[in-house]
């Protein structure tokens, strides 16, 4: 059966999400406590614990039958692309929204690139290339992500964002999918979002009118708890996306609607059909609200508290600098003390998403580093001593809440002096080849 064309947007997230609590209870379970604590913090009842930008690995599953559905590196970065543009509200066509919604328009502070380890620790680019002779999956039995039913198997879900782009979706209808994707709470074999190739960032074989990677933004939306706009009621005006700023609508719109688009009385304004969230063409959505992206940081606090991180350097390079130091030398930094990597060293947040505003050599250990930027930032930065004696009466006390309460100013001093970040980079290294040499 050769590949179709998906006409009007279609998502089986919602139907994915009915299939298992009808039939895994434990899911059934998952999902009464996760949306118990989205309460809780959407009433402030419970605060978010991540402060900064949360950065998410992502493992991109290619499952191909044709040199041409064998999408090329360069249209999954054009997905990543779009994803931390979306996600951080960098997206030009935000200007977009009707000015009776700017204000509710809100950077999410996710931001996503593709894997640098793999599960076993070994270099990789974040992808994976498999070849079948399945022409069509099915979003009922997730086989795409399956090596056994034609598919590929996935990286653990705690630590990746699995993303499988496959040649045909269907649903239990047969219904062409463009994509779907398993809400927080179910199983960790099946964890992830499947998204057809034509519908997959924005170049190669993305095919109008979704070319412009949003079908991902929406996926990954549901994968982050959250719901379609209209609260998945057909057009019964009665369904809820728990969010309190989206207003009611009578069902999906699709296509590229005027504005305003009035239905279930909510006029003047209408439907938020600009919403990624909703089913209309690529070009036509581009906003999420404050209240959806609390919904997003509650799911990162909790049930997907184990992925991402909010800063930049791999885990891995901690291993030989834990074992020599328990941070006490950080303590010169400006009285700052550094207790763990884990809770500390936040202040390497990639404040716009960005990469840092130098370059790193990939070789040298975190030590390296740190070393070589709070010796930077002593030397170079009387913003960062100024700023903590302004704040230290209000309860900073870490170096972390400092570039926290004041990331731009700081990242712009840090940045300003990036020249010297490299030439510091070599003493840093004595530094740590001395530390080691005393701790054996």
């Amino acid at each position: 059966m050769r590949e179709r064309a998906v006409h009007r947007r279609t998502c089986g997230a919602h139907e994915e999400h009915r299939r298992l609590l009808n039939t895994d209870p434990a899911y059934a379970a998952n999902r009464a406590i996760i949306e118990s604590q989205a309460w809780e913090v959407e009433r402030g009842m419970r605060s978010l614990e991540r402060s900064g930008v949360t950065q998410i690995p992502v493992v991109v599953h290619v499952v191909y039958t044709t040199a041409t559905n064998n999408i090329s590196d360069a249209q999954i970065q054009s997905q990543i692309d779009v994803l931390n543009h979306d996600f951080r509200k960098t997206n030009a066509d935000v200007a977009n929204v009707p000015s009776v919604w700017q204000s509710l328009a809100t950077d999410a502070r996710i931001s996503f690139y593709l894997a640098t380890s793999d599960p076993n620790g070994q270099a990789t680019n974040g992808i994976t290339r498999t070849h079948t002779s399945t022409i069509t999956f099915h979003s009922q039995t997730d086989d795409i992500k399956s090596a056994a039913s034609g598919g590929a198997d996935p990286w653990p879900s705690a630590n990746y964002l699995n993303l499988w782009v496959g040649p045909r979706i269907v649903n239990a209808q047969g219904q062409e999918l463009l994509g779907y994707a398993q809400f927080p709470g179910g199983p960790a074999a099946t964890d992830g979002v499947a998204i057809v190739h034509s519908g997959f960032g924005t170049s190669g074989t993305a095919a109008s009118p979704y070319n412009l990677g949003r079908t991902a933004t929406h996926e990954i939306g549901h994968w982050l708890n959250l719901f379609h706009i209209w609260g998945d009621d057909g057009t019964g005006c009665t369904g809820s996306d728990q969010c309190g700023d989206t207003p009611n609508a009578g069902g999906p719109n699709f296509g590229a609607p005027g504005f305003p688009h009035v239905t279930c009385n909510n006029g003047p304004s209408g439907d938020m059909f600009m919403n990624y969230m909703d089913y209309t063409d690529d070009r036509a959505m581009f906003m999420f609200t404050s209240d959806q992206v609390t919904r997003m940081q509650a799911t990162l606090d909790g049930p997907r508290s184990s992925i991402g991180s909010t800063w930049l350097i791999p885990w891995t390079k901690f291993t030989r600098f834990t074992k020599f130091t328990n941070f006490t030398w950080l303590t010169k930094f400006t009285g700052f003390t550094f207790i763990t990597p884990f809770t500390e060293f936040t202040w390497f947040t990639r404040f716009t998403g960005d990469p840092p505003p130098f370059e790193i050599d990939p070789l040298i250990q975190i030590a390296d580093l740190v070393f070589a930027l709070s010796e930077l930032l002593i030397a170079n930065v009387p913003e960062l001593k100024e700023a903590a004696d302004r704040l230290a009466p209000v309860g900073v006390t870490h170096l972390h809440e400092l570039i926290a309460a004041e990331p731009d100013a700081l990242a712009q001093a840090i940045g300003s002096n990036a020249h010297a970040v490299k030439a510091l980079q070599s003493d840093a290294r004595n530094s740590l080849a001395r530390m080691n040499k005393s701790a054996s």
